[in-house]
């Protein structure tokens, strides 16, 4: 059964769920005693109009005076409690909703996240998050406060004159009327995802245009000039404009009525007055009361209109939870080897493969080069190692065991890898070489960046391992060096399989003969599966294989390679005359 939304914040709330009632318990305390100030001034003057006033009477209304601040303080002490409880279970909201998501984000396999923009999986975890905390933390207590004050001013003012209660309910009817023009119900919910689409699109292309500032520079890409940022930014603006338009009148009349809960109470109230109908004291108290319960409904309107993008935002917030993550085994294995082999694998990213019955073995502690030209699927074979997407068929193994047989963790545990695209994290040069690591020293850190050939330059750093490297960092790092950090990783971790994806892409002629050397230390007795375009770094390799259009077209060391003059000998001379290339002026 689909449960409604505040059912489901409260799921998310866990525990602290009871901090949202109790929130909402005192709010309505505070509210029945919004009314005392009110009351004890109906009370006073009904007193002193009372014929033979006297020195009792100003006792009373001493006292009146005394229980109605004594009541108002009480309400700000409870609407203290009711703010403060609902924050608590805000941030608690907030914290298992954000590690919720991040934690299922991190069992999704690949394809989400290239089938979806950056921007809207940013805008779910950051945005929507923040308003749905916004939401509980102050927005609770006013909307319980929003139903309970009209409820007891209105009960209160029929227990007093039933007439002049009927004349104060008079715009109740035309406001509500014209609430449910400006949010109509069933245009309103397709609205409501259009605006999050727009929203989303919108961020997406933003991530995109920063991104892609230097190329936007070079070609003075102008925001003019990027189409998609300047369409995306129109519809938003056309779609915002459509909804004003249609939402402007009726909410422009539901303003006005409920402001104007006067213009009905003052003729009737003094006709019902001159009759003797209804006392001075009587008049007054509607005066005051009559058209101040049309307030906390004004809020809670408003307050309508946000509630259904906040709860949009969870129902997208639920469908990243509810994406299916890569499947964990019931009772994992571990492998006994850690040699790799591919059986007959077949995988595409959509209708059409990329890998077609690709099948190959190397054994433990040996290199694996995998060669070809661009696109030929040699990164989606290293890709499918991790387990980053479930192939269609076939089966990969980690000592004969399937991969999909061993559990995430051991899976991650046992492989350790270095992208063309190092990713450096804002934080200081030790959390990105440890990765979150616990318990590792200093010294151990130092090591493996004395073994990835980093050291010498972080130690020139300003703070070390303390300085603050990444994007917005204190120090802004070279490739080659982001490249050396992330062996820096793989040499700290120390796994049995090692893949290395065009791992030299960044280095130059002066750094390259350190880095061949880190590879050498740090891939020494290991599984290691690396991709070259410079085959030079790879002719020493136990196995080459030669990948072209997603299969396997040639197998074999260096020498057998050459002497079968195919495609490998081919790419072999073409990378020798490539050394000889100069540019002509």
């Amino acid at each position: 059964m689909k449960r409604s939304p505040f059912m489901r914040l409260c799921t998310i709330a866990g525990s602290k769920k009871i901090y949202l009632f109790a929130s909402a318990f005192f709010s309505v305390l505070s509210s029945v005693l919004t009314l005392a100030p009110y009351v004890a001034v109906y009370i006073i003057i009904t007193k002193i109009l009372e014929p033979g006033f006297d020195s009792e009477g100003y006792s009373y209304i001493f006292k009146t005076g005394l229980l109605a601040l004594l009541c108002t303080v009480l309400r700000f002490v409870f609407l203290f409690i009711s703010i403060m409880l609902s924050h608590i279970a805000a941030f608690n909201i907030l914290y298992n909703l954000r590690v919720s998501l991040t934690n299922h984000l991190g069992r999704l396999n690949m394809g989400f996240f290239t089938g979806n923009q950056t921007g809207k999986i940013k805008k779910v975890l950051y945005e929507d998050i923040e308003e749905v905390e916004i939401f509980v933390a102050h927005h609770i207590p006013d909307i319980v406060s929003g139903f309970a004050i009209p409820l007891i001013i209105i009960a209160y003012l029929f227990s007093v004159d039933v007439y002049m209660a009927l004349v104060s309910l008079i715009p109740l009817p035309i406001a509500f009327v014209m609430q449910q023009k400006a949010f109509d119900k069933k245009g309103m919910e397709e609205r409501r995802k259009n605006y999050h689409d727009a929203l989303e699109n919108l961020n997406g292309t933003i991530v995109e245009y920063v991104r892609g500032m230097p190329v936007v520079k070079v070609f003075n890409f102008s925001v003019e000039s990027f189409s998609r940022l300047k369409d995306a930014a129109m519809s938003y603006m056309k779609f915002i404009k459509e909804i004003t338009i249609n939402q402007a009148p009726p909410w422009a009349v539901f303003v006005s009525i409920t402001s104007s809960g006067l213009f009905f109470i003052i003729p009737f109230g003094f006709y019902f007055y001159m009759k003797g109908m209804i006392s001075l004291s009587v008049y007054l108290l509607f005066l005051m009361l009559g058209s101040g319960y049309m307030t906390p409904l004004f809020r809670l309107a408003m307050l309508g209109g946000q509630l259904g993008h906040i709860f949009e935002g969870v129902k997208r917030a639920d469908e990243i939870l509810e994406t299916p993550p890569v499947k964990e085994p019931e009772a994992g294995r571990l492998p006994f080897c850690h040699d790799i082999e591919f059986k007959n694998v077949s995988f595409g990213y959509g209708e059409k493969n990329v890998l077609e019955n690709v099948s190959f073995k190397t054994g433990e502690g040996e290199m694996c080069a995998l060669v070809g030209p661009s696109g030929a699927g040699k990164t989606t074979i290293a890709h499918l190692v991790f387990r980053m997407w479930d192939i269609s068929e076939g089966e990969i193994l980690i000592g004969g065991v399937n991969i999909k047989d061993i559990t995430r963790k051991d899976l991650m545990d046992s492989i350790g890898a270095v992208f063309q695209d190092t990713f450096i994290f804002s934080d200081t040069v030790y959390e990105n070489i440890t990765m979150g690591m616990k318990n590792v020293s200093l010294k151990d850190v130092e090591k493996a960046a004395e073994t990835a050939q980093c050291l010498g330059f972080i130690e020139k750093l300003p703070n070390g391992f303390d300085t603050i490297i990444g994007e917005g960092g204190e120090v802004h790092l070279s490739g080659g060096e982001k490249q050396r950090i992330a062996l820096a990783r793989i040499a700290l971790k120390n796994p049995p399989i090692i893949i290395l994806d065009e791992a030299t892409a960044y280095t130059d002629a002066e750094n390259e003969a350190k880095i061949q050397e880190a590879f050498s230390s740090i891939i020494k007795d290991k599984t290691v599966l690396i991709i070259a375009h410079r085959l030079s770094t790879i002719a020493d390799s136990d196995q080459i294989l030669v990948v072209k259009n997603g299969s396997v077209e040639e197998r074999g060391k260096h020498d057998e390679l050459i002497s079968n003059k195919g495609i490998y000998n081919q790419m072999w001379q073409a990378h020798i005359d490539a050394k000889g290339w100069t540019i002509s002026v």
